[in-house]
Order: structure tokens, then sequence, then C-alpha cells
């Protein structure tokens, strides 16, 4: 098996109390079924603070999660893209016109095995 990074970028619907609590269970029941299947293999929320790069020009700021903002990440196991792609089907990041980056790892690239 092959080893993906899956990006979310979060969309920008906002969500009343009682809509963020579903949105956050369909969240912990999608991580627990990759979980239960043995294809994820690590996954965090990320915070709004960050540090942002770009040649010398170093800014620290928070930022407003919207389209162009990483919000978070998983490591999942797949044999090839496509079944990557298959699993990220149903992510509840697409309730709130989100999207996501998947992008295999690569350990050969620097002999990192």
């Amino acid at each position: 098996m092959k080893t993906f990074l899956i990006l979310f970028k979060t969309g920008s619907i906002p969500f009343s109390s009682n809509k963020q609590a579903d949105y956050i269970k369909e969240w912990s029941n999608y991580i627990n079924e990759l979980r239960a299947s043995e294809r994820l293999k690590d996954c965090s929320f990320l915070k709004k603070d960050g540090a942002f790069i770009s040649g010398k020009n170093i800014e620290l700021r928070s930022y407003i999660p919207h389209k162009d903002i990483f919000s978070g990440f998983m490591i999942i196991k797949a044999n090839n893209i496509k079944e990557a792609v298959e699993i990220c089907k149903d992510c509840p990041v697409f309730e709130r016109n989100g999207d996501i980056q998947v992008k295999e790892i690569d350990r050969e690239y620097l002999d990192l095995k």
C-alpha cells in the first residue's frame, strides 16, 4: 500500500452552534470509520495561528479559515491515488464548501524509508 497526505481547506459557510455540533460529530464518525478500516495513519486539525514564509518575508499572524487556508490533514493508506480519492469523497469538509488535495508521499525521493 502507498501512503497519501490529504490536505483540507475549509470553506466559509458559517454554522449555528447546533449545526457546528453536528459537523464535529460527522468528522468524528468519518475519522472513526477510517480508523476501523485501518486506512488512517494520522490526522489533525490545525490552529488558526501560524507563520507564513515567502523567501525572506516571514509573517506571524492569525488567519480566519477560508477556502485558501489549510485547516487540517490526514495521512492514509491506499493502493493508488484513485482509491485515496474515493476514501475522501465522504469527507465532511465538503459541507462547508471546502476542498481537499490528495498527494502521494514519496519516501524514495530523499531515501526516507
